[in-house]
């Protein structure tokens, strides 16, 4: 057929007068049919110029500030689909002309679908709730629909298709420098994202995203733990100048020496402390556990036991201050043995050679209970009572560590004399 009109005007809903929607109108037949669709925007009049039918260049719009260039962006994309839906159709009906204009733009069943940034945003605050995140799982979660809105070509749910991921790889890949293991955990939290869209909201109907499967290199990711002695190091340190990185010392120690997450020594309040032992519902898992104390860890906490205690057992700090701090006091112990990191990005292989102290941050202070404890001869079902640790498999880099040195040790004997 291929005859068909297409005009983009303002309209006012009811009782709204001087509030505009912009809206796609088309028309066929000698203009006896039509089909209006609302394209969800609110645009300001006096920036909108009807001849070209497109916002003035470099305006904003709405109470969202919503850019000139998104709103004309999204007017080519319901001009394109038009074209398709009426190339080689003789004398459609409305309803087919609004069916296919809405399969087109990912549209479902005539309802307005948020754009996906906004979508985005309604999925962190629902599943945070329902799910019980922890903070630091909403702030990760941000980060990705942030990522998404400043890769900026996939606006609605009718974007996601096999090339659109495939650009959003490269883009986390070449333009945010990420490695393979961050971009695929990135790609993995968007088809969480995309599932909840399709199964529990409807609205996402096209199905070339469950298609898409990007191959990656796993790294050859060492575990960054620190040696008995190396934590004796950390155990010992004090500076003069910079008393406050007793603080963070402590709370180091205090997790390489209860298998804690820097998250849960924070939350860690005197009424979790007992005589013996000190229970805490980890804040990532939820799991109620009970850690027995050992001389190590009651003296730390003796440092802090005092009559004008506060309810929080150590100072407060976030865990980015933490880490630095970490690599700090780390630096200073000497704990530089190098260490190769291996990486993979797009397929190529980068070896780099780091200091040791580089790669320590808080959360090596329960990779290092763990290693020490196997190294003790304390069996890894009752690590994993201690760590929380469900699965066997997230302990076998950890039994591995431990058979490596345990192999580096044997081999002491072949330097003796007879």
């Amino acid at each position: 057929m291929g005859r068909y009109r297409i005009a983009f005007v303002l309209h006012a809903k009811a009782g709204q007068p001087d509030v505009k929607y912009l809206e796609c109108r088309l028309k066929w037949d000698g203009s006896r049919r039509i089909v209006a669709l609302s394209m969800g925007y609110r645009v300001d009049p006096d920036k909108w110029i009807p001849e070209a039918q497109r916002c003035r260049a470099n305006s904003f719009h709405g109470p969202a500030k919503t850019p000139a260039s998104e709103i004309n962006s999204e007017v080519e994309r319901y001009a394109a689909a038009a074209r398709e839906v009426f190339a080689g159709l003789d004398s459609p009906s409305r309803d087919e002309v609004s069916r296919r204009m809405r399969a087109k733009l990912g549209r479902h069943d005539g309802k307005e679908i948020p754009r996906i940034v906004p979508a985005f945003r309604i999925f962190v605050a629902e599943q945070s709730v329902l799910c019980g995140w922890a903070p630091s799982t909403v702030t990760r979660m941000n980060v990705v629909g942030r990522h998404l809105e400043d890769y900026g070509k996939m606006k609605t749910f009718g974007d996601v298709t096999k090339a659109r991921l495939a650009g959003y790889l490269e883009f986390l890949r070449d333009d945010l420098g990420m490695s393979d293991v961050t971009a695929h955990r990135q790609i993995g939290y968007l088809k969480w994202f995309l599932r909840w869209a399709a199964d529990d909201k409807g609205w996402l109907q096209l199905p070339d995203w469950r298609a898409f499967r990007p191959k990656f290199k796993p790294s050859a990711k060492p575990v960054i733990y620190l040696t008995w002695g190396e934590l004796m190091q950390v155990w010992n340190f004090h500076d003069p100048e910079r008393p406050w990185l007793d603080g963070v010392r402590d709370i180091f120690c205090f997790c390489a020496f209860t298998s804690l997450r820097f998250s849960d020594a924070q939350a860690l309040r005197w009424t979790d402390v007992g005589p013996d032992a000190i229970m805490v519902t980890t804040q990532k898992t939820r799991d109620a556990l009970t850690i027995e104390l050992n001389k190590w860890s009651r003296e730390i906490l003796s440092r802090y036991d005092r009559p004008d205690a506060p309810m929080r057992v150590f100072p407060q700090m976030t865990n980015q201050v933490a880490n630095r701090a970490v690599k700090t006091i780390c630096q200073a112990c000497g704990i530089d043995t190098p260490v190769r990191v291996t990486t993979f990005k797009g397929g190529e292989r980068k070896d780099v050679v780091r200091k040791k102290y580089e790669l320590v941050g808080t959360h090596a202070a329960r990779r290092t209970f763990v290693v020490n404890a196997l190294q003790m001869g304390i069996n890894a079902t009752t690590v994993m009572q201690w760590t929380g640790h469900s699965d066997y498999n997230s302990m076998k880099p950890y039994i591995a560590v431990v058979d490596a040195a345990r192999a580096e040790a044997m081999r002491g004997f072949d330097a003796l004399e007879k």
